[in-house]
């Protein structure tokens, strides 16, 4: 129940961070709309200690076309958040995703997910475990 109230009191912003994002369209606007929800954690982590350990501050996602490869919306939500709604027409669609610091710099490796379809009034959910980048782990001594 708490993540369909964060859902919708999470407000999807592009890139720019200029107000909340529409819907993506790839049909009619008069078809109801599904939802495309994703969960994340560090290494299995889902708490504020493991963003701040990995010094991640933003997940940073590209909804893409799985035919073409081509961005059709990206957006950012805060590490901490751990999930994060996406309301999109139903249709076929990718994304990628990847961990960024307060600089920009990657602080995970970039995560490919694979294509779903979303039909009307649907709900996709998609996990997504991230791990350190390779530099880190060398440096920790965990090693790949």
């Amino acid at each position: 129940m708490k993540w369909l109230v964060l859902a919708g009191a999470i407000a999807l912003v592009a890139c720019g961070g200029e107000g909340p994002a529409e819907p993506v369209s790839t049909s009619s606007a008069t078809e109801p709309l599904g939802t495309a929800t994703l969960h994340w954690t560090l290494m299995g982590r889902a708490d504020d200690a493991a963003c701040t350990d990995e010094r991640a501050a933003v997940i940073d996602v590209a909804l893409v076309s799985p035919d073409t490869g081509g961005v059709l919306a990206s957006f950012q939500e805060p590490c901490a958040s751990f999930v994060t709604s996406l309301p999109l027409a139903p249709g076929r669609y990718a994304a990628r995703a990847r961990l960024l610091d307060t600089n920009g710099e990657p602080r995970s490796q970039l995560v490919e997910l694979a294509p779903f379809t979303i039909e009307d009034a649907s709900v996709v959910v998609q996990e997504i475990v991230f791990a350190p980048i390779a530099s880190d782990q060398a440096r920790s001594g965990s090693g790949v």
